[in-house]
């Protein structure tokens, strides 16, 4: 999830948390105009600005997308689920699916996370 996060939905969720002026302006210029350029067999390709996701390997890219994740984790998901989360993981628990209530409210919580994900302009990684 770190290359397809997005990073205008990383800085709003760090807008939402009172992050502001030079502290706000100094993640900006971390996660957005970053440019990749390959070399090989001695040529280099043309620059190519990175639109999603933060550095790989940044010190502060897991923090940062913990930060955007915090948002879907206090979700207001009903009785009997949880929404366990971990770094780019997240897992929706839900103490029974037997009956028809549970498949219910299962699917109000998968749709709740998959609206917080559009909302955020994220994307499931294809398996």
């Amino acid at each position: 999830m770190f290359e397809l996060a997005s990073a205008h939905a990383i800085l709003n969720a760090q807008v939402q948390r009172e992050v502001q002026g030079r502290f706000l302006a100094w993640i900006d210029d971390y996660l957005l105009h970053r440019r990749v350029q390959v070399k090989f067999h001695g040529h280099l390709s043309a620059y190519r600005e990175l639109e999603n996701g933060t550095p790989q390997a940044g010190v502060l890219s897991p923090v940062l997308l913990n930060l955007l994740m915090e948002q879907l984790v206090i979700l207001p998901f009903r009785g009997g689920r949880a929404n366990l989360n971990y770094a780019d993981d997240l897992v929706l628990v839900d103490e029974a699916i037997i009956s028809p209530e549970p498949k219910r409210r299962l699917i109000f919580s998968l749709t709740s996370a998959k609206n917080w994900a559009s909302r955020f302009q994220l994307r499931s990684p294809r398996p």
